[in-house]
């Protein structure tokens, strides 16, 4: 409606001569058209440079190493430097105690040498690859799959398109209607200027 509108105050304003009027309505056919093409393009596909270019899949460990407590591997260390060869040297230099300042740069360490090797690319590839060939995975997938199959044979073409055009009246309808008022308030500042 405000298309025509707007196209109306066109038509009239090139039919009188009338600049200010087709200013006006110059601007606001402008700004609705434009804002109707806007919502056109949210619903269709709009190829873009690069957009099908794929991405790299990759997960990032640092969150979850941040939590983990890594205080049981400096124990397990500990454990293993007091039953080896060292164990007896470090029983004359105060037994196990004597390690116990060096748990949080060996935790640091460690969390470093862990992010570092869940970064490469080995890692990650072979995360997906286990990913892609978990039996859990293939279950889960065909449970969605059976969910989507389920809600998509609910729906009928005329119900999809009776719901998207209720969103768009509802939600977008007023973009056009504002891009017309002010595509008109621009029009009219822009014809009083040159006046």
């Amino acid at each position: 409606m405000t298309n025509v509108i707007a196209l109306l105050l066109t038509i009239s304003g090139w039919a009188l001569a009338e600049p200010l009027l087709l200013n006006i309505g110059l601007f606001a056919l402008a700004g609705a058209i434009t804002n109707t093409l806007a919502i056109h393009m949210l619903f269709e596909r709009v190829p873009l440079f690069d957009s099908q270019k794929p991405q790299r899949q990759t997960f990032d460990f640092e969150p979850v190493l941040a939590e983990v407590d890594l205080s049981l591997a400096f124990r397990a260390l500990q454990k293993a430097v007091e039953q080896s060869s060292l164990g007896a040297m470090l029983a004359m230099f105060g037994g196990s105690a004597v390690l116990q300042p060096l748990e949080q740069p060996f935790t640091d360490k460690l969390r470093g040498a862990l992010l570092q090797i869940a970064a490469s690319d080995d890692f990650q590839q072979l995360l997906l690859k286990q990913l892609h060939n978990s039996s859990q995975l293939d279950a889960l997938q065909q449970q969605i799959e059976q969910i989507v199959q389920q809600r998509l044979h609910e729906l009928t073409p005329e119900l999809v398109k009776d719901i998207i055009q209720r969103m768009i009246r509802q939600h977008l309808g007023w973009l056009v209607v504002w891009g017309g008022v002010f595509g008109g308030l621009l029009g009219l500042m822009a014809g009083l200027l040159t006046l």
